[in-house]
């Protein structure tokens, strides 16, 4: 089967006025075919898949998704004349049931659908997008960016692209706070922990149910799945994995020796901290 592809190249002014940018403060620039290319893969974009391309421009973007990708997907843009443009390339595609074009500011309409997150803005809007990002997407959603990072918000995947760079983070739960564990079988304390997060860094101090300082020895936040290694007062080292749910996680310990055990953890009420400084319980 032939699939018909159009390649609309548009040079517009990107306006965002929610944030007082206007119309001069920022250009619009097509992503090259081999980067998009890359920005899918990179998010690993299937059709389970529901992709906001924001500020989309032609939605070139948004549009591979959907056609090489089989994902749905969603362009959000303030300029009339670029929707339009996409959606007539969208009906000449035949792909109109699987995408939604939204003429909108980009920072008011509300991405918590998405599962993957497309920008190719700059480095100030990124910065800007950030709460927004946080606050609304579910932990383990996608965000990719072409050419810009987010500072001190570290990418978990960065790819190379001839001379252009991809940036992909992955949503993380807020798993900040007091924490208790316990044995599922038999319901005994099994440890205390103090969790500080920055994004999906965490800062973790454990005592034990008596009281004993434990050793970090490692630590991962990956969405809403966890891991840390610890050292227990026994010197074996121990591997924690969890699923965190709400105020809950469940998961399991596996020591040193091979043994394993099922454990659940409950947060304190009143403990869950700020993961990004500007946002007030994020």
């Amino acid at each position: 089967m032939m699939v018909r592809v159009r390649i609309c190249t548009v040079m517009i002014i990107i306006s965002v006025t929610m944030l007082g940018i206007t119309d001069a403060d920022v250009m619009y620039v097509p992503a090259p075919v081999d980067v998009i290319e890359q920005m899918l893969e990179i998010a690993d974009v299937g059709e389970d898949d529901l992709v906001y391309d924001l500020g989309c421009g032609d939605a070139r973007i948004a549009i591979a998704a959907v056609t090489q990708r089989g994902a749905r997907a969603v362009g959000i843009d303030n300029d009339r004349n670029r929707i339009r443009l996409a959606i007539n390339e969208a009906e000449y595609l035949g792909i109109k049931e699987k995408i939604q074009f939204v003429q909108g500011d980009l920072f008011g309409y509300p991405v918590t659908e998405a599962t993957v997150v497309m920008i190719y803005l700059d480095r100030e809007l990124n910065q800007r997008l950030r709460y927004k990002l946080l606050k609304e997407l579910r932990p383990g959603s996608k965000v990719v960016s072409h050419e810009y990072c987010m500072e001190d918000w570290r990418a978990d995947m960065i790819k190379q692209v001839r001379n252009s760079k991809v940036y992909m983070w992955i949503i993380p739960a807020n798993i900040s706070g007091l924490w208790r564990l316990y044995d599922e079988e038999q319901g005994e304390k099994m440890l205390h922990m103090q969790v500080v997060q920055r994004f999906q860094d965490l800062e973790i101090e454990a005592t034990s149910a008596k009281g004993e300082a434990i050793q970090l020895k490692g630590s991962s936040l990956q969405g809403a799945s966890m891991r840390i290694m610890l050292q227990g007062t026994d010197k074996q080292y121990y591997l924690y994995r969890a699923k965190f749910d709400g105020e809950k996680m469940v998961g399991e310990v596996v020591a040193e020796d091979g043994t394993m055990r099922r454990w659940y953890g409950e947060r304190d009420e009143g403990t869950r901290g700020r993961i990004f400084y500007p946002a007030s319980g994020i």
